[in-house]
């Protein structure tokens, strides 16, 4: 059988709700029923959450997918640092972060500081206020889809 987690009160907890809140997976809508089949594998979150996760709408969504592909990961790489910062998690992560920047093509900060000026004030604002792993999430499947092993 499969180890049992622990979360941090010692209760345990599965696979979707490792990092939670700002790490974890969306909401698991059975468990909060009673009826998650799954349990300690299921991939979703098992933790409570205070409101519905943010999704970007048509018109964001459009908005972004129609940005360069730089402008893209900029945005989401000066996003994801911020949340980093106001977890006060940056110093700790400052490396890994910077490994991921590169990987992700942006060579230095001044590149998420141009798509942050050039980007529209409404798509910003919906993207930060979305949590962590999904920008994360987002971020991976746009460096995903330009690497050349995406394509095998």
């Amino acid at each position: 059988p499969p180890p049992v987690l622990e979360g941090a009160a010692g209760r345990p907890v599965n696979e979707g709700s490792l990092g939670h809140p700002y790490f974890c997976s969306r909401p698991c809508v059975f468990f909060t029923t009673g009826a998650c089949a799954n349990a300690d594998r299921c991939t979703y979150c098992h933790m409570a959450h205070q409101k519905r996760p943010m999704h970007l709408d048509k018109r964001n969504r459009s908005l972004f997918e129609g940005m360069e592909t730089s402008m893209r990961v900029g945005l989401l790489m000066s996003l994801i640092r911020q949340k980093l910062l106001d977890l006060d998690l940056l110093n700790d992560m400052e490396e890994s972060v910077e490994e991921l920047a590169e990987a992700c093509g942006v060579t230095d900060r001044a590149a998420e500081k141009l798509a942050a000026r050039k980007s529209d004030a409404r798509l910003r604002s919906a993207l930060a206020s979305m949590a962590l792993r999904p920008l994360l999430t987002m971020l991976e499947r746009i460096v995903g889809a330009k690497s050349p092993a995406a394509a095998d």
